[in-house]
């Protein structure tokens, strides 16, 4: 019989994204398991929106600011309230006000930090904040080895006791294997799964798309991800600029990620850095080939599942693509040790079971 928890998830962010996707699976999963699960966000949007479908109660605070002290008090007032017994707070803001509100509280904080960003010497403060999140959390996690390590640098020798690897976890049966032609199409359709941001390096993806046309190889590439931001508008001007705009499409944010990687033949990492994103563990699920820069991904996987290019240039890329064997009209590579792999060690199931022991629910 399970131990009765009252469960906080926290976060600062409004989604879509690779975070707020996992945040969404572990509300589901405290939900569905009988667990008493309210979220906390700063605002509506995508995030709320795929909570309240799933029945989550949410309720919302804006913490914006240097050092937000009314949402510390209101934090604390909530957590009375509510009777929480353990806060799962996700990204670095929302764990270094949890890990405050614990010290006053005496209650559970997991911290988990998703990306490099978070531990980045441009922080403001950020010696600090690790401090306050080392003291007051219970559980400290990295989803990566290269933020692991990172971690470790950042914390001291309190923190690294509580300092944990959980990766990032997938529905291995949502994204399952596609039934795709023998051959590959007259175009050979490239896909990217992420927000425009900058460590994404989408301009390079389109020089690499530029080149092949210009080698002669028919090809088509797609960017799914969100493109409201002036990068995505600078982005799709250097497209114009190249006079390659019939050749990429910028989908924008997609709703059905397991249809659009049956879309595609070749998944596209372009990144100029990466800690693990879940885009690639559901390409890898889905048997995709994987071309990518070497941007860090190829830490987690052995060399025969993804392709890696030799440095971060559309000349480097196009070596890389070269090697993979993969023409208009040839018999389709398909990657089952990819999928293999993705069972074995980042299955949702995994993810799950090692929050809920951090949760003291197990």
């Amino acid at each position: 019989m399970h131990k009765k928890i009252n469960i906080l998830h926290v976060i600062d962010t409004t989604g879509p994204g690779g975070a707020e996707t996992v945040f969404v699976t572990m509300c589901v999963a405290t939900k569905n398991q009988g667990y008493p699960t309210r979220a906390l966000l700063r605002g509506k949007g995508w995030l709320s929106q795929q909570l309240e479908n799933a029945g989550i109660d949410v309720d919302y605070y804006e913490c914006k600011g240097s050092f937000n002290v009314s949402y510390l008090r209101f934090l604390r007032g909530y957590i009375r309230k509510h009777s929480i017994d353990t806060i799962h707070a996700h990204l670095l803001g929302s764990s270094v006000y949890c890990s405050l509100a614990a010290m006053l509280t005496k209650v559970t904080v997991v911290s988990t930090f998703h990306g490099l960003v978070d531990v980045s010497e441009k922080e403001r403060a950020l010696w600090a904040k690790m401090k306050l999140i080392e003291f007051g959390s219970t559980h400290i996690v990295a989803v990566s080895n290269n933020l692991l390590e990172m971690l470790q640098q950042r914390l001291g020798v309190t923190g690294n006791k509580k300092l944990s690897l959980i990766s990032n976890g997938i529905d291995t049966d949502k994204f399952s294997a596609q039934q795709h032609s023998e051959q590959y199409p007259d175009t050979i359709r490239f896909g990217c799964l992420g927000n425009v941001r900058k460590a994404k390096n989408y301009s390079l993806a389109v020089e690499f798309i530029k080149l092949l046309q210009d080698s002669g190889i028919n090809c088509h590439l797609s960017i799914a991800g969100d493109n409201t931001n002036t990068l995505a508008s600078d982005l799709l001007a250097y497209i114009k600029q190249l006079n390659i705009t019939r050749y990429i499409d910028l989908k924008g944010f997609i709703s059905d990620t397991p249809e659009y990687l049956s879309e595609i033949d070749v998944f596209l990492l372009s990144s100029s850095s990466e800690g693990h994103p879940l885009a690639l563990n559901q390409a890898l699920a889905m048997e995709l080939p994987i071309l990518t820069t070497p941007c860090g991904v190829e830490q987690f996987f052995p060399d025969n599942l993804l392709t890696v290019s030799r440095d971060f240039t559309a000349e480097g890329l196009k070596k890389a693509f070269n090697t993979m064997g993969i023409k208009p009209g040839d018999k389709r590579t398909v990657n089952t040790e990819g999928r293999k792999q993705v069972l074995q060690y980042y299955s949702e199931t995994v993810m799950i079971q090692s929050y809920l022991n951090f949760y003291g629910a197990a």
